[in-house]
């Protein structure tokens, strides 16, 4: 024997701690759809095998796991990082990076889709959005403002850069130029 062991169908282990101590792979094979880890009462985490893979974290305290955080990978490796609050819209994803974030799209473009996209620092003159262009050419970057209505009129506005201050007494933000 080389000390592999193997079990082929077991209903239930019913035990105290259970200890993997491998010092090779471990391989979970299932001919169901999910592999799922929970506390005894509510699922904790979901392994989906289904041909769109999918990896669920599921909240502790929603009471039934309609929360939850799911990463799901399809087809060419295309990957939806998703939240979840069933009760409302209070799912926020927050990353706390210790270095930096580097993104770069093998496509070329970096989407956002939100009405608000806002950059903040404690630091003095920060923070600072850059545009740079790496291109040997003639050519530059572009701060591009797209009004795309179907129902453009006479007098609408393009774009429009807004300067908000607050005075020494710390009064509310008001337009300053």
């Amino acid at each position: 024997s080389n000390g592999d062991l193997t079990i082929s169908s077991l209903d239930k282990v019913i035990s105290g701690d259970l200890t993997f101590d491998s010092s090779g792979d471990i391989t979970l094979s299932v001919d169901g759809d999910n592999v799922f880890i929970d506390d005894g009462t509510d699922t904790a985490f979901k392994f989906s095998t289904t041909a769109s893979k999918h990896f669920t974290i599921f909240s502790d305290t929603s009471g039934g796991n309609n929360d939850y955080f799911n990463v799901g990978v399809t087809t060419n490796g295309a990957t939806t990082i998703s939240t979840v609050d069933d009760a409302g819209a209070n799912a926020n994803l927050h990353f706390s990076v210790d270095g930096d974030i580097s993104m770069t799209p093998a496509g070329g473009d970096f989407t956002v889709t939100a009405a608000t996209a806002t950059f903040t620092s404690a630091s003095a003159s920060q923070p600072v959005v850059h545009i740079t262009n790496t291109h040997d050419g003639s050519s530059s970057g572009e701060l591009r403002f797209n009004k795309d209505s179907p129902s453009g009129g006479d007098n609408d506005v393009m774009g429009k850069i807004t300067f908000y201050g607050t005075d020494d007494s710390d009064n509310t933000h008001e337009e300053l130029a």
